[in-house]
């Protein structure tokens, strides 16, 4: 028969191999050790410093840009001469108009007319004297003369040679008139082709105004453009040369970061190995009161004495 159980009171106790329990106080230690450094500062340069042709490049941008030429006034003046300029215009002068460039007809009269006309008058006026000797001489040996029929000879014969001298002077002044309006009217078509050359000219010189203002502003461009790039050369050059001393100051600051976080690493591989372990556990239980002889007691102390093997407590919980 069995005796009346008493109370009961039970404790357990888990106990695990003396390597784990160093290691975990180990890890604890060194948690509270990390837990007390200060904050370290990083103390060297994190942004890499322009290059010597990152600075020369933006010296000679400056001295490009104070130094460039203000051509943009002076193709602006060019283009507005070219497009307010007046027409070109040709002289209409008439040959007879006294008061323009070709000056006074008389000007272009033989100054030697009347010193030709003289002689050809007096050899007119001898021929005349002798003709009119003649007519005396032939008067006299017919007994006629100085009868009304001598008189009516000779008015015949001054007759003709006042006529002839008209009709030759006429003729030296009719020469000399043709040959004046001949060389004024030459005059006046060389005035004319200069004055049609001297507006092609004039409209040339305008094109080339035009023509000129433009280039200028070309010119200087491309100038520009060609020293930009040499400056962009220098700064695609200076950017490699930077970039390079950039990585440099971020591979020191990284190695900085890595090793500020020795510790840290350290102490998450020490945890992941010791929650990652595969090492037996010992639970004991212990248990106080109730009858010696009680069969639970027993099963209860083999279970609190065996290791916690899986298949055994299985066992066990099927046996009860």
């Amino acid at each position: 028969m069995c005796k009346k159980a008493k109370p009961e009171t039970q404790t357990s106790e888990v106990k695990v191999p003396e390597y784990v329990e160093t290691g975990g106080k180990k890890l604890i230690a060194d948690a509270t050790k990390l837990s007390d450094k200060p904050f370290v500062s990083y103390t060297g340069d994190r942004v890499a410093d322009f290059t010597p042709d990152q600075l020369t490049a933006f010296q000679k941008i400056r001295d490009l840009v104070g130094s460039a030429p203000n051509v943009l006034v002076e193709s602006l003046q060019g283009a507005r001469g070219y497009g307010s300029a007046p027409s070109q215009r040709i002289g209409t002068e008439r040959i007879v108009d006294e008061s323009g460039q070709l000056g006074a007809i008389s000007d272009y009269f033989n100054p030697h007319v009347d010193a030709a006309l003289d002689p050809a008058i007096r050899r007119i006026m001898e021929s005349a004297d002798a003709q009119r000797k003649a007519i005396g001489a032939g008067a006299t040996s017919a007994g006629a003369f100085g009868d009304a029929r001598h008189g009516i000879v000779e008015g015949v014969l001054n007759r003709d040679t006042s006529q002839v001298i008209g009709d030759t002077a006429a003729k030296f002044y009719n020469d000399a008139w043709n040959t004046a309006m001949a060389e004024r009217t030459s005059d006046l078509n060389r005035f004319k082709d200069t004055d049609t050359i001297n507006a092609n000219f004039d409209e040339t010189a305008l094109n080339r105004l035009l023509t000129g203002s433009g280039a200028v502003a070309d010119r200087v461009g491309a100038d520009q453009a060609m020293k930009l790039n040499q400056i962009q050369a220098l700064l695609s050059g200076g950017n490699q040369q930077q970039g390079n001393a950039q990585a440099e100051l971020d591979a020191g600051f990284q190695e900085f970061l890595r090793g500020q976080g020795w510790d840290f690493s350290v102490l998450e591989a020490l945890s992941s190995a010791l929650n990652a372990a595969p090492y037996p556990k010992t639970q004991t239980t212990t248990k106080s009161g109730g009858s010696d002889n009680s069969i639970l007691g027993t099963l209860g102390s083999i279970v609190g004495s065996v290791a916690s093997s899986k298949p055994v407590a299985a066992a066990i919980a099927s046996f009860i």
